[in-house]
């Protein structure tokens, strides 16, 4: 095993299963969402995003960080040492994840009165469906073994498995909306629990598979690998950044929306966030995360440059911050047509709560920047630092908003804790000595050019009538204008586009 495996060209080759595969299983993804917000009545809508949120939200407190010592291990074994030692490595972490989680699902299933009694205006289920523990084991389980073959650059592999979830789950949405003519929330539920077994048990059979394969071709064992104190320092420090930065997440704010909110709320809410859940997994940062990351790692271990990792990250960090700021510019101008054309006209009044998300997930795309940075460096005692300070000042805005009788300001509240992470973890990396440069500049231009766009096309319809085609041809206009001039005005470097291009296309 050598670090031959995490070349250019092996890299250039998994970014095009990337792209190709989870392209696919994307559009499925969205499909789901939007069949299910359109084909389902508002109030059992919202129990389905209370259900399926608190499952994910169960998931994140069983994972322990295991998907974050696989990540940082897994490709020092392919590298380094034997192909037996990886493997038992693998499942040591799948045995023990297992065991934790049937704990959690236990627990669930015990305590789910109180569950639904907490929830009681989205939740209408007094008995637990086997669907909930079976999804709670399942996603856990996924998301390990899907951690395990990026590590190893299978990427073709896991597009496949990930399509067949995808595809999977648009497809029950089909059979039930072919034979009941709508969906309800017992069968939503098993449109996420089902797909999802399919692909925990596929992606833990084929990696046992690859890793056998690997064995007879492996060197010798050298040395006790892995030193377990430093796995678990890695994992218990990312497992408490995760924690953390999962409460202003998705999962968490819609357990929060829906014991809080009447259910239209919590369906409008639910239904932006879900979405955004799904756009964000394929945004390049996210996208690309778990493929970077041990590329990034292995590059780090041959020549150990902190500032050549930060321009790395900051590169991919860009190119979401253009298609997020893309996107907020269209929501602002079009979004009200477009999200009742999306919902058949249920949820388009409520549009500026997906622009909040937006902004959001912009300022948070430099948190992933960061965690990356500092968990290549082994620095992620930082970022659970980072975050208890970040959560300490959402915490103040969520004590603040539920003063006010309508609490809607609860809804930007996670705004907060990206913003006083981001500005936390650059305080902390720059009194520790790490040498993190921000290009704000470039940022600074990005969002004023978004800004005067926005507010140009908002005065222009006081002129124009402000029907849905008049809309969409500003909202696009823009958009365009804003891509155009973001390189005319040096925010976006050649030099970074020919780094992307090096990484990007085979020769």
């Amino acid at each position: 095993m050598t670090a031959s495996h995490y070349s250019l060209s092996n890299v250039r080759k998994a970014i095009f299963h990337f792209v190709v595969g989870r392209g696919a299983s994307a559009v499925a993804g969205v499909a789901s969402v939007v069949l299910l917000a359109r084909n389902m009545d508002t109030p059992a809508y919202a129990g389905y995003i209370a259900v399926t949120s608190l499952i994910l939200l169960v998931s994140m407190f069983a994972n322990l960080g295991l998907e974050r010592a696989a990540t940082r291990f897994v490709p020092e074994a392919r590298m380094h040492r034997g192909a037996s030692e990886l493997l038992s490595f693998v499942w040591k972490l799948a045995c023990l994840r297992l065991a934790i989680v049937l704990v959690f699902a236990g627990g669930l299933i015990l305590l789910w009165p109180s569950v639904t009694r907490l929830f009681s205006r989205a939740i209408a289920l007094p008995v637990i469906p086997w669907s909930v523990p079976i999804f709670l084991v399942a996603t856990t389980t996924f998301s390990l073994f899907s951690s395990i073959l990026q590590a190893l650059l299978e990427q073709k592999t896991l597009t496949r498995l990930i399509l067949v979830q995808s595809v999977g789950r648009l497809g029950l949405i089909a059979f039930f909306l072919a034979v009941y003519g709508h969906v309800t929330l017992d069968q939503s539920l098993w449109v996420m629990a089902a797909p999802e077994l399919v692909a925990a048990v596929g992606t833990a059979m084929v990696t046992l598979v690859i890793l056998r394969r690997n064995r007879a071709a492996s060197a010798q064992p050298q040395g006790a690998w892995p030193n377990w104190r430093e796995v678990w320092h890695i994992a218990v420090h990312s497992y408490g950044f995760n924690i953390l930065a999962m409460l202003p997440q998705g999962s968490f704010m819609r357990t929060l929306i829906a014991a809080t909110f009447p259910p239209h709320i919590t369906a409008a809410y639910g239904f932006f966030s879900t979405l955004m859940d799904r756009i964000r997994s394929y945004l390049p940062m996210q996208f690309m995360y778990n493929l970077i990351e041990p590329v990034m790692v292995a590059s780090y271990l041959a020549n150990p440059d902190p500032q050549a990792l930060a321009r790395r990250s900051h590169i991919i960090l860009k190119a979401n911050v253009l298609l997020l700021l893309s996107a907020l510019i269209l929501v602002f101008i079009a979004g009200e047509p477009l999200i009742n054309l999306l919902t058949d006209g249920k949820y388009g009044a409520e549009y500026w709560m997906l622009s909040l998300l937006l902004v959001q997930v912009t300022i948070g795309s430099h948190v992933l920047a960061l965690q990356l940075f500092f968990n290549t460096l082994k620095a992620t005692q930082l970022l659970s630092m980072s975050g208890l300070g970040a959560l300490a000042v959402m915490a103040v805005g969520v004590w603040l908003s539920y003063l006010d009788p309508s609490r809607y300001w609860l809804l930007a509240c996670p705004i907060l804790y990206e913003v006083a992470m981001n500005a936390i973890a650059i305080y902390l990396a720059e009194k520790k000595g790490i040498a993190y440069a921000l290009p704000m500049g470039n940022y600074i231009k990005l969002g004023l050019l978004s800004l005067g766009l926005i507010l140009a096309a908002k005065i222009s319809f006081v002129r124009m009538a402000a029907d849905m085609q008049n809309q969409l041809f500003m909202g696009l206009a823009a958009v365009g204008l804003f891509c155009v001039l973001s390189f005319k005005l040096g925010a976006i470097t050649q030099n970074e586009v020919e780094m992307v291009k090096r990484l990007a296309v085979r020769k």
